[in-house]
């Protein structure tokens, strides 16, 4: 073997052993996205994970500060508000692109959002009334029953969107429900229609509760009873590929329904005389 290619070979071979391990070390140290406990179980893991510190954070749906319980308030600018307060989650007292994070977590179930008397908002759903409002129905809902629900997310979420500087972080916490015996999976229906206002689904955390829920009067159990919540994490001004992250392929409806059209056509055509 020539010097020259004796050289280039030792070149080789010193690059190979000069080159860089990759950052970081082994830990299992890492926040999860399933948690057995209450929501200051979860809520602290998520602002570290997503929330930059010194960030402004305005919790608009605030009740007794349930969330902050394990949080070093110190760590962040924390504007909390309510409807006790005179707040509404949608009508924020800021100034558009202000805040870099907000928290939303308004009544989920659809009983709040009633405007009869009946028993609905008392009993399992009395924490809301005493947390969050005095249980009226919340002004300017059209929808009824679920859908009222889904609406005030929507409601919420659009104002969200003006306050939120570019890149901004929206925290939703929501459950899903049976509603007039139809499962109602709403953390998907929030998950699709905030895409359509521009909000990227960065991440999902699943909230076991710790008791066993029981219900009263039941004949026949048709699904399956709801012990678990989440906290979706919507990043606004997402790029394009993150927003497609939510594929809806209308291309593949619109060429199947052109393709059963034209088979139609050709069937019509046979039968012909």
């Amino acid at each position: 073997m020539k010097v020259e290619e004796q050289q280039l070979l030792w070149n080789v071979c010193e690059k190979k052993k000069k080159r860089k391990s990759p950052i970081g070390q082994q830990t299992s140290k890492l926040v999860f996205s399933s948690t057995v406990g209450d929501n200051c179980d979860q809520f602290d893991d998520i602002l570290s994970l997503h929330v930059l510190e010194n960030s402004k954070i305005a919790d608009v749906t605030f009740g007794k500060g349930a969330f902050w319980k394990n949080v070093d308030k110190s760590k962040y600018q924390i504007y909390p508000t309510d409807l006790k307060t005179g707040t509404d989650c949608r009508s924020l007292p800021y100034g558009n692109g202000e805040i870099d994070c907000i928290v939303l977590d308004p009544p989920y179930m659809e009983g709040l959002y009633r405007s009869d008397n009946s028993f609905a908002g008392n009993g399992s759903h009395h924490s809301f009334k005493e947390h969050y409002s005095n249980g009226e129905r919340p002004k300017e809902i059209s929808s009824k029953w679920h859908d009222a629900v889904l609406e005030m997310y929507i409601q919420a979420a659009i104002e969200a969107k003006r306050v939120l500087k570019k890149g901004g972080i929206l925290i939703v916490k929501c459950q899903d429900e049976v509603s007039a015996g139809i499962q109602r999976l709403t953390h998907v229906e929030i998950i699709m229609n905030y895409a359509l206002l521009g909000f990227y689904a960065k991440d999902l955390f699943v909230l076991t509760r710790t008791n066993r829920p029981s219900v009263s009067r039941m004949v026949k159990q048709l699904h399956a009873r709801k012990n678990h919540s989440y906290f979706l994490i919507f990043e606004k001004g997402a790029t394009k590929s993150k927003l497609n992250s939510i594929a809806i392929l209308h291309h593949l409806l619109a060429d199947q329904a052109a393709n059963k059209d034209h088979q139609q056509k050709e069937a019509g055509e046979d039968t012909e005389f």
